[in-house]
């Protein structure tokens, strides 16, 4: 069987967008839409407390109740803004390559959070039609949203040996059964409220 095809990604600073209205506008109790309180304690990383380590943590602690809680919630505006990037911009033209297989095997890649807060992102793969809108396509994101613990990780009071990770492990798969004739710039967009990665994809 072939070897499952496997990238890193380490998330970028976007600068396309300087108008991003942060989730803290939209919800009482957060900082600029990252998971980060006031009182730090000299126990958590820089700028975290543990009043806020604890809400990031009933968020995380359980993987796949979590993404169901994440995806009920309403989505914020820098999410509802995602796209592919500009054609011709810097991130476009320095964008890497994804291949994902006809065969619906997964290709996967990895997130990691490089900022010192508790980060929530979204997976999606979208295509850039001509007349700059985004159709519908054929690929399966899982998970199409999670939370990342601060860069270096978090403790996890409950499980001291299965810490917090700062890392996401997203899989994109084709779906056969949808094909579509149009493959051409279709990417996979992963952002936080303060960073974006692009993946361009090319089906083989």
């Amino acid at each position: 069987m072939a070897q499952r095809k496997k990238k890193n990604i380490f998330l970028r600073m976007s600068t396309d967008d300087d108008s991003s209205v942060s989730v803290g506008d939209l919800v009482k109790g957060l900082h600029g839409g990252k998971y980060q309180f006031d009182d730090p304690s000299s126990s958590m990383l820089p700028g975290m407390s543990y009043a806020g380590q604890e809400f990031a943590e009933s968020l995380y602690s359980d993987s796949h109740s979590v993404e169901e809680n994440l995806y009920e919630q309403e989505m914020p505006r820098w999410a509802k803004r995602m796209a592919p990037p500009d054609p011709n911009s810097a991130a476009d033209v320095e964008a890497q390559i994804l291949e994902v297989n006809r065969s619906g095997e997964c290709s996967k890649v990895e997130v990691r959070n490089l900022e010192r807060t508790w980060e929530k992102y979204y997976a999606v793969v979208m295509r850039r039609t001509d007349s700059g809108t985004f159709g519908e396509v054929p690929f399966l994101v899982k998970p199409g949203v999670g939370m990342l613990a601060p860069r270096g990780g978090a403790n996890n009071a409950c499980d001291p040996g299965q810490p917090y990770s700062d890392s996401a492990e997203i899989s994109v798969s084709y779906l056969k059964e949808k094909a579509a004739p149009n493959l051409k710039d279709v990417w996979l967009v992963v952002a936080t409220e303060e960073m974006n990665c692009y993946y361009r994809l090319s089906v083989v």
